[in-house]
């Protein structure tokens, strides 16, 4: 499965509900990515958030807040693909689609 090395163990996005197929819903991917960050930033250690090599997940743009997450990296041996529907991409705001991956970093973590 996960051909990386990462300190503290890696927590797949297989085991947050993403589906490497061509038919899995990109909605469901984008928000099992968005879970997965969410379950690494709740354990105990720092844990990567891994993109197992071998294998595409289709998926809208997710958001991913950070929050207490500083050591949990995102590792892509494989591939994240943005699936080019327009009408099914989430928007920023009205006038802006989102980008396909955005870290947001909340306040109370900022560093001074």
């Amino acid at each position: 499965m996960a051909t990386s090395q990462v300190a503290g163990g890696a927590l797949s996005v297989d085991e947050c509900g993403m589906l490497p197929t061509a038919d899995a819903d990109p909605l469901a991917n984008t928000r099992a990515l968005e879970a997965c960050f969410a379950r690494a930033a709740a354990s105990n250690h720092s844990r990567a958030v891994l993109v197992p090599a071998g294998s595409t997940y289709r998926m809208y743009g997710a958001r991913v807040a950070l929050g207490n997450c500083s050591g949990a990296p995102l590792v892509v041996d494989g591939t994240l693909q943005g699936v080019p529907n327009f009408d099914a991409w989430p928007l920023e705001n009205p006038t802006h689609y989102r980008h396909f991956l955005s870290f947001e970093v909340r306040a109370a973590w900022a560093p001074s």
